[in-house]
């Protein structure tokens, strides 16, 4: 089997306690499906593990797998961890930690939401940070950071993204970053935030040409002032091909939650990117979707998400709203997965293909 450079994300967004488990390395096909191997034990320590992302490339016994993941292994408070696997996901090496300095406030010192991606044996890890904050009462969400490894992860470099310079940061609101690579090695990372003064959360986008060592400024993907349009933007995913970097997220016009598209050129990444009017990803305006997530390369441009369309109640009340807080034993409504493509570097997609077809089962977010 062989996996390619690109990011296979498996974002967890219940707490996982105890042991991260993966199961890996498909070793036979039966009526179209796979049979994978045990579950394989990355982390078994004594502390509460979250947020965990992976990555892999290479083929069969000598592929590398990659994983990062919040460990509150330092005063009971998220800290990014690092793993690699040389031999298939049969072993991990001993973690690497992200906590570089002495927090000058360990009881509120933070690190979440890891974002992986690898590129030949470049590894870019995107997350919330405010471990090397100098003010103590600021949230847990106040800085961008991204750790970049070029040497397969043997040792990484530690970057701001959002750097303490620029006068908007360290800021109040900074959330779910994601971050991708395009097939030169340029680095992009997007993620949500509220600057003071706006009318609601926006999606932030950044890049870097030369391996993290400096960052473009951060600009907004898109905005919309008017509140009975996207007020609020949230969860958003980013991948890059040679041409373009796209960008899908979250957003509510007139209280809808729904999944939105962009794209920007990076022919030239001298300056700011220039994002094209977003176009929805969903069905339906009046149901519900979340969580798109996006992948692409040369070949073609793939988008995932969450969708209420199949709701057997056929009420369009959803729910839902909070990722980490719904009740399954309460949520009547039932979601599928749906998938659209695109073979045109994003101009059009093709019809969208609901990845599950029984509507009366409970499916995960993608």
């Amino acid at each position: 089997m062989k996996w390619s450079d690109h990011t296979r994300r498996t974002r967890a967004y219940l707490t996982l306690v105890m042991l991260l488990l993966i199961g890996l390395l498909p070793i036979m096909t039966v009526n179209d499906g796979l049979i994978f191997r045990s579950n394989i034990p990355v982390v078994s320590d004594t502390t509460r593990q979250n947020s965990f992302d992976i990555a892999a490339t290479g083929e069969g016994a000598s592929s590398k797998v990659y994983v990062a993941y919040e460990d509150e292994f330092i005063n009971n408070e998220p800290s990014i961890r690092f793993k690699k696997s040389s031999n298939g996901g049969e072993s991990f090496g001993a973690p690497i930690d992200f906590k570089v300095e002495l927090p000058p406030h360990p009881s509120s010192n933070k690190q979440r939401d890891p974002s992986i991606a690898i590129h030949g044996n470049n590894i870019a890890i995107a997350y919330t940070d405010n471990t090397n904050r100098d003010t103590a009462g600021l949230p847990s969400e106040t800085l961008i950071a991204c750790s970049v490894s070029t040497n397969s992860g043997d040792s990484f470099l530690h970057y701001t993204v959002t750097p303490k310079t620029l006068n908007d940061y360290p800021s109040t609101t900074l959330q779910f970053p994601e971050v991708c690579y395009d097939p030169d090695g340029n680095i992009f990372v997007v993620w949500k935030e509220k600057k003071d003064g706006d009318p609601g959360e926006r999606i932030f986008i950044s890049h870097s040409t030369n391996s993290g060592s400096t960052w473009s400024t951060p600009q907004k993907v898109y905005e919309q002032d008017d509140p009975s349009e996207m007020m609020t933007q949230k969860w958003p995913s980013v991948a890059a091909d040679s041409d373009n970097v796209y960008v899908v997220w979250n957003a509510d016009p007139d209280w809808r939650q729904l999944c939105w598209f962009t794209k920007a050129s990076t022919t030239s990444l001298g300056g700011s990117l220039s994002f094209d009017s977003p176009v929805r990803i969903s069905e339906k305006y009046s149901v519900d979707s979340y969580f798109a997530e996006i992948v692409a390369d040369d070949n073609g441009v793939h988008i995932i998400y969450w969708d209420f369309s199949t709701d057997p109640n056929d009420n369009n009340n959803q729910n839902f709203e909070d990722p980490t807080g719904y009740d399954r034993g309460n949520l009547q409504d039932r979601a599928c997965a749906m998938y659209m493509g695109s073979d045109n570097n994003g101009v059009s997609f093709g019809d969208r293909i609901k990845v599950n077809t029984s509507i009366n089962a409970w499916h995960s977010p993608p």
